[in-house]
């Protein structure tokens, strides 16, 4: 009698289709995961050189203070231009006051030099970070310098705001 060859375990030549669609699903999540992580990079360095944007726009402000210490001291150099921001202490509202944005109180009409680097000095905060504007403040000895910005914190806007207070 012949003898038939009896199949010894179930012999799979090649890939199932279970295991196709799990390669496809972990590659799928690991592209996602790498594309948020580089999603969240690149808004952290986008951030970060705002945060290095208002180091040296504060420090460009400190130094026309230092230069004109006597008319900042009077409060000649005071303004405020942070468009819906807050910044002072009592938490009140200071939006759209403009306390000094002009030191021209002689009878030509030229606005001075220094009122002109205040401006432009505003315009460069406005240029380096959306939606931003600055503030300054002297009285006596000390000046407090503030930039005020929105940001995008986990999903929605939020004003943020840089505080310097230098000596003249």
């Amino acid at each position: 009698m012949p003898t038939r060859n009896k199949p010894t375990g179930n012999k799979q030549g090649g890939v199932g289709l279970v295991e196709v669609l799990l390669a496809l699903a972990v590659l799928l999540f690991t592209a996602m995961a790498a594309g948020r992580l580089q999603s969240i990079g690149m808004h952290s360095a986008r951030v970060s050189g705002f945060h290095l944007a208002l180091d040296q726009l504060s420090n460009e402000m400190i130094e026309i203070l230092r230069v004109n210490a006597d008319d900042a001291e009077a409060g000649l150099l005071n303004f405020d231009l942070i468009p819906d921001g807050d910044t002072d202490a009592e938490g009140g509202d200071t939006a759209g006051t403009d306390d000094q944005t002009t030191a021209d109180d002689d009878a030509d009409g030229d606005t001075p030099v220094t009122d002109q680097r205040l401006l432009q000095w505003n315009n460069r905060v406005g240029e380096s970070i959306p939606t931003a504007g600055g503030s300054v403040n002297c009285a006596v000895s000390f000046c407090d310098i503030a930039i005020g910005w929105k940001e995008e914190i986990d999903g929605s806007l939020h004003w943020q705001y840089y505080r310097t207070r230098t000596q003249l």
